[in-house]
């Protein structure tokens, strides 16, 4: 604290606060009220708008469709859609400067192999808040239902109470067999592995 007091007048000193701070917060008091930055998160139109004028940043030409499968797959984290935009690039070749859908494509099976991963993981932790949304995003971006329950199968195979995990992923597996919705019975599944 005594550092705000006197800080070196050649450095800045930069917080970042995911959240936003109650105003009896102690770190609002500690800085003054004209310091405080708020930045917005980014979301919807203004999330693509502002993907677009990243990758026009870069001399790159990003399709609206193409922006917006970027962000239904990765998600809203602009650090990491800015990762994937620069690898999608990549993905057309040296001289192509034009990012559509199959460049898009081209980089999301890496990124939706790291999800499974994260999916199980999740699930692992008995996390449903992590869990939940990852799902969403794997059913999202055309992840086949049987084998994102083949994995969780797997999973619970090797789980301490395999038994009963095991049972209740071959029960969800004949129903979506018979024609069951994939989407509301792998997160029910999930949501009850997590909480097992």
């Amino acid at each position: 604290m005594g550092y705000l007091g006197q800080p070196n007048p050649t450095t800045a000193l930069l917080l970042a606060v995911p959240q936003v701070l109650a105003s009896s917060h102690w770190l609002l008091k500690a800085v003054p009220a004209a310091s405080v930055i708020d930045v917005p998160r980014l979301s919807g139109r203004s999330l693509i708008g502002w993907l677009r004028a990243h990758a026009a940043s870069e001399g790159l030409e990003l399709a609206e469709d193409a922006a917006q499968l970027l962000v239904t797959l990765v998600g809203e984290e602009p650090a990491a859609l800015a990762a994937e935009l620069g690898k999608a690039a990549l993905a057309g070749g040296a001289e192509n400067r034009r990012i559509g859908v199959a460049q898009i494509q081209a980089v999301v099976g890496e990124h939706r192999s790291r999800e499974i991963f994260e999916l199980t993981r999740a699930v692992e932790l008995r996390d449903p808040g992590s869990a939940l949304p990852l799902l969403d995003r794997l059913l999202s971006a055309g992840e086949e239902p049987l084998r994102i329950l083949a994995i969780l199968a797997g999973q619970a195979r090797r789980a301490t109470p395999a038994a009963s995990r095991l049972a209740r992923c071959w029960k969800v597996e004949r129903r979506l067999k018979l024609g069951g919705l994939a989407r509301p019975e792998l997160c029910l599944l999930v949501a009850d592995l997590c909480a097992d």
